[in-house]
């Protein structure tokens, strides 16, 4: 299992040298902020559709809770960063369709510290470092774990209204363990056999567009680390889209639509590792 206090340790290093390199800057940036604290439920089905002829379903319902920081435009740098957050605890109601022992409870989490180094009108430049973590995520995924930290650039085309775009390049340090019992029953490994961790990159582009009182997205984001444990390289693709439309200026309901595919150059489960989850929440600000 990867170091956890050595990465954070590296996490903070990277965290610092980005607020030293924003101190130097000479740019208007947005400063005044304000957290924005959101609770909310959710309902999901997952399937592995690669797993078996008619693979089932499975479905969980939890709770969500967010922060993030608004943001207004100003005219001089202030040295904080933006934050945003997201954790949810979710109750499988059939966490044995795949997993004879599989426990009912999932949980996961996200942080990511943003920094922002240049501003243009319409380009922020920013150094963004954070983690992303979950235990008994959807179905083969026992544990998954990265630590990441990287610089984006994002957008807006003077052209088009309400239109997002953004890239983002980052070092990595992940792991990613498969459900012990799915490998062993379905795949070619012995139990041992079924974690992947190492050191690579991270690469996503999105895009965003807003109109009237609704908001639609698209995130492809690529982790891909020489495998420590295989050999090889490991890679994890993923494919998100989700809209959401406002109802009331303190709720909002949407859908997410996910698509996740890892890679390990070998044949551990005798299926292609593909997971897709369809999840639907409201969240209500506090």
């Amino acid at each position: 299992m990867i170091n956890i206090i050595g990465t954070f340790k590296r996490l903070s290093l990277y965290i610092g040298i980005s607020t030293l390199v924003i101190c130097s800057a000479e740019a208007g940036i947005l400063t005044d902020k304000s957290p924005d604290h959101r609770i909310g439920i959710g309902r999901e089905a997952v399937v592995i559709p690669d797993a078996t002829n008619g693979a089932p379903w499975t479905k969980s319902t939890g709770i969500i809770y967010e922060l993030n920081q608004l943001e207004q435009i100003g005219t001089k740098i202030v040295l904080q960063p933006y934050l945003s957050g997201r954790a949810a605890v979710f109750y499988q109601l059939d966490p044995t369709l795949y997993d004879s022992n599989r426990g009912r409870y999932q949980y996961r989490t996200k942080f990511n510290v943003s920094v922002p180094l240049r501003i243009s009108p319409s380009t922020i430049l920013s150094s963004d470092s954070g983690t992303d973590w979950a235990k008994n995520g959807p179905e083969i995924q026992e544990f998954y774990f990265e630590v990441y930290s990287g610089f984006r650039l994002a957008g807006s085309p003077r052209n088009i209204s309400g239109l997002r775009l953004g890239g983002q390049i980052s070092f990595v340090q992940a792991e990613y363990e498969i459900d012990d019992e799915v490998g062993y029953d379905f795949g070619m490994a012995m139990r041992d056999q079924l974690n992947h961790q190492g050191t690579g990159g991270k690469y996503q582009i999105d895009g965003a567009y807003q109109f009237k009182n609704s908001r639609l997205s698209l995130e492809l984001t690529r982790v891909r680390f020489r495998d420590e444990e295989w050999g090889g390289k490991f890679t994890r693709d993923q494919i998100k889209l989700s809209y959401f439309a406002k109802i009331s200026n303190k709720t909002d309901c949407g859908i997410n639509a996910i698509r996740t595919e890892n890679d390990y150059n070998n044949n551990i489960l005798g299926f292609d590792d593909i997971v897709v989850q369809v999840n639907a929440s409201c969240r209500w600000a506090f």
